[in-house]
């Protein structure tokens, strides 16, 4: 009770990401009701409306889940609209079509069935990661970064696939089921993106152009990318159990935010300072490092720590769990299927409790100092 009693800010965080997960989870269990998530919306709106005005206590638990409900629902009608499109021909007996921007560079490959090549990219339809495969078109364009496409194809899925919006690949069975709809804009975030993190990928390898091998490494260590690496020095990362090294996790996270701190307070910038000048640093690395969901949940808990900082007070990393856990599956609901982003909020989770319950309890040295 004493454990509940101080730390009960910071579970009531906790619990209302809980809350809200499990609604999520709950409505994508049943897809076949998702069309009715706009009065799910209404009635948790209404519902806070009622809690506020007559102080309803335990309320903003089964509301966080209803809203949870909502958003997998929401997520699940944009899901099923696209598949029923996809299965369906389009007029006159042609592919459904698609608007996609391309959000990954184009690659060719030589194609096995028939001579020619065929080009293939990233996109997204209905927050569903698409690769797109079409032959490549008879004027030889390929589709770059940030240009808006019409694709007309069919769109399929593994079966052994677990997660409904992932392993989606969209099949252009001719070139002239392609057309380049827009250019691509200065302006566009991706290739901002693209271009800092090429730039800062040029400056990571200074001095090592004489061992190709260690600045693949030294790429794949700090930002991520791990193109560089040789298939065989992967396959004897992973049979060693070491390849997470090369995936920027929250470990990374926590020690960017460190040194970057670091540096500032050696510099002679006061805490608040350092702290102002390190969430948005750290907030460019994550992105230009990939935006992986442990990178986005650490960095999340460490601005909001840091925020408590600049605002003058106490800083609650339960509190910052479960606020980074809100805006996480808040604005992408389909993490839940995710397992990397599940593991990664309970294995901290589990550590913050631990740490929170066994430093009620006096060590041998807090002992020897009374």
């Amino acid at each position: 009770m004493r454990f509940l009693r101080q730390n009960s800010h910071g579970l009531a965080s906790v619990m209302l990401a809980v809350a809200l997960i499990a609604g999520e989870a709950l409505g994508f269990a049943v897809p076949q009701m998702a069309a009715l998530w706009p009065w799910a919306a209404c009635a948790a709106v209404m519902g806070v409306c009622v809690a506020v005005g007559w102080r309803v206590p335990f309320s903003r638990f089964a509301l966080a889940g209803l809203a949870g409900v909502a958003l997998a629902w929401r997520s699940e009608c944009g899901r099923l609209a696209v598949e029923r499109m996809s299965h369906g021909p389009g007029a006159g007996g042609s592919p459904p079509a698609f608007e996609l921007t391309v959000e990954g560079d184009a690659t060719l490959r030589e194609s096995r069935r028939k001579d020619g090549w065929t080009v293939r990219f990233n996109s997204h339809i209905a927050g569903m990661a698409v690769r797109v495969v079409a032959p490549v078109q008879e004027d030889g364009r390929i589709p770059a970064l940030g240009e808006r496409w019409r694709c007309a194809g069919w769109l399929s899925q593994r079966r052994s696939a677990a997660n409904r919006y992932s392993s989606h690949t969209l099949w252009v069975m001719s070139a002239g089921h392609m057309k380049r709809l827009s250019a691509a804009h200065g302006g566009y975030p991706r290739m901002l993106y693209r271009r800092l993190s090429d730039r800062l990928a040029r400056h990571v390898d200074t001095g090592l152009g004489w061992c190709r091998d260690l600045a693949a490494f030294n790429q794949a260590m700090l930002l991520g990318r791990r193109t560089g690496m040789a298939a065989n020095r992967r396959k004897s990362f992973a049979a060693a159990g070491t390849l997470h090294v090369f995936a920027i996790s929250g470990l990374h996270v926590m020690l960017v935010a460190g040194l970057m701190r670091a540096l500032l307070e050696r510099a002679g910038a006061g805490r608040r300072l350092s702290a102002a000048c390190t969430i948005p640093l750290l907030a460019a690395y994550v992105m230009l490092s990939g935006a992986r969901p442990s990178a986005v949940r650490a960095a999340l808990m460490t601005g909001l720590w840091l925020g408590g900082e600049l605002a003058g007070r106490k800083a609650d990393s339960l509190a910052a769990w479960g606020s980074a856990a809100l805006i996480v599956y808040g604005l992408s609901p389909k993490l839940v299927f995710d397992a990397g982003c599940a593991l990664s909020f309970s294995v901290m989770l589990g550590i913050l409790l631990w740490l929170r319950w066994s430093g009620q309890f006096a060590t041998p040295l807090d002992w020897m100092r009374r």
